[in-house]
């Protein structure tokens, strides 16, 4: 779960709030949507919760739009409301008081035809698959990557491989399936933004400052869940730094642990 939900929000974190919320000022007062693709679980309801505080606690940033929900993010939100005790204690009593800003008024839920958000003006939507390798995020981003007007603000990690990675990196056409199957060309014309400090991950320099301060020291490092060159290099230094193996396991290579 993200540290969001679980811990104050620090410094960095109130900055890319702010960056967040006049990137979407500036696309709603031009006339258009903006699109947040985001992991289902932990990201989403961060998220949330700042568009909740801004929109309701902030006349500047009282967008007078809506704010649409697609895609698992609703039975996420639905597992933090159903166990509060689990959460942060402004966030737990909030729930408790049936103030959830999961539940606020200014979220529309989408279950059905999409069609209709198209078709109105400026909005807000937050869409499930962070990443956009398929969920709701992608059938929004095919509609909606042909207008300048249009902005999709990335506020979480894509893989290298991954179709957010390819439009971060500034393709302008990228070959996407219809509702046929078939292959069609969608123009990126969107405005595509970037807003770190929505991570919910050490950093380099935390992780070995972690491992520096582990008592017994380990004999063995392994590190995954990461770029393959990134997580050799990490376990290379750790090695180098606490004189122990470190390794970098690849897909089904077989450990033995005693």
């Amino acid at each position: 779960m993200s540290s969001a939900l679980l811990n104050d929000i620090s410094k960095p974190r109130d900055e890319a709030e702010r960056d967040l919320m006049n990137l979407m000022k500036s696309t709603i007062e031009g006339g258009g949507k903006v699109l947040v693709p985001l992991f289902a679980l932990g990201r989403a309801q961060e998220i949330q919760m700042v568009l909740e505080n801004y929109m309701t606690k902030r006349p500047e940033y009282n967008l007078g739009v809506p704010v649409y929900l697609d895609g698992m993010i609703l039975e996420a939100s639905a597992m933090h409301t159903a166990y509060p005790e689990y959460l942060k204690e402004n966030l737990r009593n909030r729930i408790l008081n049936n103030r959830s800003p999961f539940e606020s008024e200014i979220f529309e839920i989408i279950k059905g035809e999409r069609e209709e958000i198209f078709e109105k003006g400026p909005a807000i939507i937050l869409a499930s698959g962070g990443m956009l390798n398929g969920g709701a995020s992608l059938e929004y981003f095919k509609r909606l990557a042909d207008s300048p007007k249009n902005t999709i603000v990335f506020v979480g990690y894509n893989s290298s491989n991954s179709l957010g990675r390819r439009i971060q990196n500034g393709v302008k056409d990228v070959a996407l399936p219809n509702e046929d199957g078939k292959l069609q060309t969608v123009k990126v014309a969107m405005n595509v933004k970037t807003v770190e400090g929505f991570s919910g991950h050490s950093e380099r320099r935390q992780l070995v400052s972690f491992v520096e301060n582990l008592r017994p020291r380990p004999k063995n490092i392994f590190t995954m869940h990461g770029e393959e060159h990134k997580c050799e290099d990490l376990a290379r230094s750790l090695a180098r730094i606490i004189h122990c193996d470190g390794r970098a396991p690849m897909n089904l290579d077989s450990i033995r642990l005693k």
